[in-house]
């Protein structure tokens, strides 16, 4: 379902669209990810470059020596975290949740 509709001169219909909106060059069929300049629909960034585009953290980056991290491993099984987070004395279940305030008007009235 459709969460964003254009009014106006920006609807799909409207005869100055063309006008306003800039146009966007667009790749030949099946040269889906062969350039690297911008991602289209079908490029995606990895985790690594969606971190440093977004927070400019550079999350492969060793804090000691300054090299390159690489993945060795990918642990997904619920009980094989647990024992691990256990082991290393951090907490392995989810917090309790804060209770709810009530809005920022009742507590100035007060």
């Amino acid at each position: 379902m459709h969460m964003l509709t254009y009014h106006g001169l920006l609807a799909p219909g409207s005869s100055w669209r063309s006008d306003i909106v800039p146009r966007r060059e667009r790749e030949p069929r099946g040269s889906c990810g062969a350039s690297k300049r911008v991602p289209g629909p079908c490029q995606r960034y990895s985790w690594p470059d969606l971190m440093r585009r977004v927070f400019g953290l550079d999350v492969l980056k060793c804090d000691r020596c300054g090299s390159r991290r690489r993945l060795i491993a990918v642990i997904d099984q619920r009980e094989v975290i647990v024992k691990i987070l256990e082991h290393l004395g951090l907490p392995s279940a989810a917090p309790e949740p804060a209770p709810a305030r009530p809005p920022p008007q009742l507590e100035l009235g007060t």
